[in-house]
């Protein structure tokens, strides 16, 4: 037997066979915008008629709008954080969200993750995975669910009391000036696979290369903001670089001109007297070779270092195939990356004891503990070496005669 409500507030049904009353009703959910079903039971309708009322306040108040971890984290990366993040930052999220919470949270709803749940992913992913990934794949998690308690789906985050495996610091090999000075010189002569000096547009590709290496060990600039240079932000009058752009390449979504990482990495850096020299003799080559071949060669947005049609330097194709076969003409078998010549740049001037807060302002770091937590093995030994030669200085025991 059943007895129908007033439209929208379900159906009432007696089931014989259990000896419980039910109760069925649809809802639309305030997240996801889909129509839902929702069943109680109990056993008196009048016990039944409570219950429903009590869900209905609470839909009503918001407090029983409930949404599985597949859903939220759509809803996290399309509309909570896709415009206050950076493509790349966003493209790592979506990573985690598709290769970590929703094949072990998905079916869940958030409300019920719990601490424990997390910590045995954690440690099952860490078997396999180094202890940076499991650090970078719970950060964006917490970062996840602090959204989902901000929006009051949940009342606290269980993956903030999580713990990662412990992580012995693994000293980075830095190159040295003598690696660098053979990159260079393979990077100039175009001695390595896949360059060619045989034409013009292999010519201009070759010196190209070569100014981006060059710049990117005399500046310490990162990746996409070497990329990103725009000629208008070179004052080579007094030596400076002005950066406030980053050229950045996500996978689906193409290469696009953005800001820089964060605002403390917008900063003017001032180059040497060589680099400002070799930039002058790049560009003026630069504006030949677009003139020359100003039909194909258009440079829509004055950037320093471009294809030979004049559109964005491929960073791709550079950080994958031309940086590697460099650094197999210079004899460099060891890992490096294009990042490395920052490293390089910062590791340089901690030899020659300049200030950390200048070097923290050449990087564009936020602040110098930044600084010093990235370089504090480096720093350490440098202040060892100062260490040693102040006692030395000290000439203790020296003249006493011990016997």
């Amino acid at each position: 037997m059943s007895s129908r409500r007033a439209h929208g507030e379900g159906t009432y049904y007696y089931r014989e066979e259990l000896d419980v009353w039910r109760w069925r009703g649809y809802y639309t959910d305030s997240i996801t915008g889909e129509k839902k079903k929702k069943e109680l039971s109990a056993k008196s309708k009048k016990e039944l008629k409570v219950k429903v009322e009590k869900w209905q306040a609470e839909l009503k108040a918001g407090k029983s709008s409930r949404i599985k971890m597949s859903d939220w984290t759509r809803i996290w990366l399309d509309e909570v954080i896709a415009n206050s993040v950076k493509p790349a930052t966003l493209a790592n999220y979506r990573v985690s969200v598709i290769n970590h919470f929703n094949p072990a949270f998905g079916q869940i709803y958030i409300d019920k993750l719990t601490t424990h749940a997390i910590q045995l992913y954690i440690n099952k992913i860490a078997v396999n995975h180094s202890p940076r990934t499991v650090t970078t794949i719970r950060t964006h998690l917490i970062s996840c669910l602090n959204s989902a308690v901000n929006y009051g789906y949940i009342s606290y985050n269980p993956a903030t009391a999580t713990r990662t495996p412990r992580s012995e610091r693994i000293e980075k090999s830095i190159l040295t000036t003598e690696e660098v000075n053979l990159i260079l010189a393979k990077a100039k002569s175009g001695e390595y696979e896949g360059a060619s000096t045989e034409t013009e547009a292999g010519r201009y590709l070759v010196k190209c290369h070569y100014m981006l290496i060059l710049t990117a060990a005399l500046t310490g600039m990162r990746q996409g903001e070497c990329l990103g240079l725009q000629r208008s932000k070179l004052d080579l009058v007094n030596n400076k670089i002005r950066v406030d752009t980053n050229l950045s390449y996500v996978r689906g979504r193409g290469t696009k001109l953005d800001t820089t990482k964060t605002a403390y990495s917008v900063r003017n850096v001032d180059i040497p007297h060589f680099l400002a020299a070799e930039l002058k003799k790049w560009i003026e080559y630069q504006t030949k070779f677009e003139q020359k071949y100003n039909c194909i060669f258009e440079n829509k947005h004055n950037m320093l270092f471009t294809n030979t049609r004049g559109n964005w330097l491929s960073c791709t194709n550079f950080m994958h195939r031309v940086w590697p076969a460099i650094l197999k003409a210079a004899g460099i078998t060891r890992r490096v990356v294009f990042h490395d010549l920052r490293h390089y740049h910062a590791s340089i001037l901690l030899e020659k004891n300049v200030n950390i807060k200048v070097i923290s302002e050449r990087l564009g770091h936020s602040n110098t503990s930044v600084t010093l937590n990235v370089y504090s093995h480096l720093i350490g030994k440098t202040l060892q070496k100062e260490a040693i030669s102040a006692l030395d200085n000290l000439n203790l025991g020296k003249g006493a005669d011990l016997k």
